[in-house]
């Protein structure tokens, strides 16, 4: 019996790591291409994705999850420094994201537009 136990306890140390780790799953759930502000044609793209422990499909009111955005500067652009503006529609109303992470209410005038993050050193999978 206690054989039975030591080999259970050892099996449960073992398993443990792999089962929480399998509860975390990183998905794409889109790739999105951006705009210049001056008109010209850009290659940059949004990726965005979804972690949680299930798949994005999977996803209820009630799942923890884990939205990330990564942006991947076009060549011309790279280690070049920039602001970093987030903008959210919920309920046909815009939000802004502040710098402290909170979310405010927006207009939609661009003159009262204030960036999330300031001088940030654009390069390949910024998150």
């Amino acid at each position: 019996m206690l054989q039975n136990l030591k080999i259970a306890a050892i099996f449960a140390i073992l398993v443990a790591p792999l089962s929480a780790h399998s509860l975390e799953i990183a998905s794409p759930i889109a790739t999105i291409g951006s705009a210049s502000t001056d008109g010209s044609p850009s290659a940059s793209v949004f990726e965005l994705s979804v972690q949680s422990s299930v798949l994005p499909t999977g996803l209820t009111t009630t799942t923890d999850f884990l939205v990330s955005l990564t942006l991947r500067p076009q060549a011309a652009d790279l280690n070049k420094n920039a602001s970093v503006y987030i903008i959210i529609v919920a309920n046909n109303q815009f939000f802004k994201l502040e710098p402290d992470g909170s979310y405010a209410p927006w207009s939609g005038a661009l003159e009262t537009l204030t960036p999330f993050a300031s001088d940030q050193m654009l390069a390949n999978g910024v998150s």
